[in-house]
């Protein structure tokens, strides 16, 4: 098994990049009847995710060798695969009057499982996402100190999210929640003179269908204010030091910076960002 490790992951998205950075082939009705037989092959499981046949997993392995903007999210979904095949898989949902979707699966060694299927490629049907989980999970991946994903779910729900609407709540109750935190390769600075910390990227993200909770709610920023030594911006500027030695200059006493800049985005709101001060 691949760990998902700082090194293994900045190689996947430099791959991932690599593939963009090329020509596109427009192949993507080739992806649709790749995804589309898969679903065929699923029989009556029309509404569930069908894990990919050997077959056609290689043929799909084959077609992500040179992709085009469209089939770039199944070489990402393949190469991200890849970090844990004991718990990760790549395969198809169809869901009626959407595109087929391709979709990345995670279960859990209880035999939970958190899906995220992208539909795209097919023109006169909808395209979005469609998020499920099979039951009450929490899954804790990477690391603190490099990039840190939590995602949970607090029952079994089905989300669709078509691009540019509201997400449809699902008939049940329930919430599906993200957090991420990315420590940036930026290193501390403490000397005689300053004192500069810079804090992760962080990503709170929930869809919750439970009373008095927006629909859905995102908050991205930088840092993380409830831990002391990882908010967003500090710098402590000892001028004093500097001037030691010149006399008839004052002390300069400069205020500390200390910021953690975020936006915030939910439903049934306006878009708010604040600096994040203390």
């Amino acid at each position: 098994m691949a760990t998902a490790s700082p090194d293994t992951l900045g190689t996947v998205a430099g791959q991932i990049l690599q593939e963009a950075a090329e020509e596109a082939s427009g192949a993507a009705s080739q992806l649709g009847g790749i995804l589309g037989e898969a679903a065929e092959r699923a029989g009556g499981l029309a509404e569930q995710a069908a894990q990919l046949p050997a077959d056609l997993l290689q043929r799909l392995e084959d077609f992500a060798k040179n992709p085009d903007w469209p089939t770039l999210l199944v070489f990402a979904f393949l190469r991200i695969r890849d970090l844990d095949r004991e718990h990760l898989a790549v395969g198809a949902l169809q869901v009626p009057g959407w595109s087929p979707a391709v979709a990345l699966s995670y279960t859990t060694d209880s035999n939970q499982t958190l899906l995220l299927a992208v539909a795209i490629g097919v023109p006169g049907t909808r395209h979005g996402l469609h998020l499920r989980a099979t039951g009450p999970l929490d899954v804790s991946l990477g690391s603190a100190d490099a990039l840190l994903i939590n995602i949970g779910a607090t029952a079994a729900c089905a989300w669709d999210w078509e691009f540019g609407q509201s997400p449809g709540a699902p008939a049940e109750s329930g919430a599906l929640s993200a957090k991420a935190f990315w420590t940036l390769p930026v290193p501390r600075i403490g000397n005689d003179f300053v004192d500069f910390s810079l804090g992760p990227v962080a990503l709170d993200a929930e869809l919750s269908k439970e009373p008095g909770v927006p629909l859905y709610r995102v908050d991205l920023g930088l840092g993380d204010r409830s831990t002391p030594g990882r908010h967003g911006i500090t710098v402590q500027a000892r001028i004093e030091e500097l001037l030691q030695g010149l006399g008839g200059i004052a002390a300069l006493d400069l205020p500390t910076i200390d910021y953690s800049p975020g936006l915030s985005l939910q439903s049934g709101a306006a878009p708010r960002f604040s600096l994040g001060t203390a």
